[in-house]
């Protein structure tokens, strides 16, 4: 687990986005070969049962870590990825998207705005009381509430999503 995650999640936020669709059936070899299952159990269940988040969210953590990291530091890179935000490639929205969903869930309403489209980048740089590093707990915490939003969602279609919502 620790050989392949790691050498999986170098520079992933990088390649990975744009290969997820290549690397779904060797995720799905990999946590079936960890739990040692012989038949076909379901993927959701497995991987909660082995705290291993699927992969879209692994990289959307590891994407919100490097870009955490990077703003955190206010250097030219920080000017780079703040003008990264207006442009038009789907590779740099749904990484921003990612960090602003972070932002919101960390800082809540300091922020001014209760959705993820209508937060800035380049404002929440000049907000003093804003700041970019994460502890872990933070990056748990964010890990949990996607990561059941998903369940939720991809199991909704099947008539489940409404039970486990009320519960949550």
């Amino acid at each position: 687990q620790t050989m392949i995650l790691t050498k999986l999640h170098y520079a992933s936020p990088l390649w990975l986005g744009s290969n997820l669709d290549v690397y779904k059936g060797f995720w799905n070899k990999i946590i079936m070969k960890i739990t040692g299952a012989t038949l076909n159990p379901s993927r959701d269940l497995v991987e909660i049962v082995l705290q291993l988040p699927p992969l879209h969210i692994q990289l959307e953590i590891l994407t919100v870590k490097f870009l955490c990291k990077t703003l955190s530091d206010k250097d030219f890179v920080t000017g780079t990825l703040a003008q990264a935000e207006g442009s038009l490639y789907k590779e740099f929205f749904s990484q921003f998207l990612a960090l602003k969903k972070f932002l919101i869930l960390k800082h809540g309403t300091e922020l001014g705005a209760n959705k993820h489209r209508s937060l800035n980048i380049i404002d929440t740089l000049s907000q003093p009381n804003i700041n970019f590093i994460y502890t872990t707990n933070e990056m748990k915490n964010y890990q949990q509430v996607i990561w059941l939003q998903d369940v939720i969602r991809r199991n909704s279609f099947f008539g489940y999503g409404s039970e486990m919502n009320s519960t949550c």
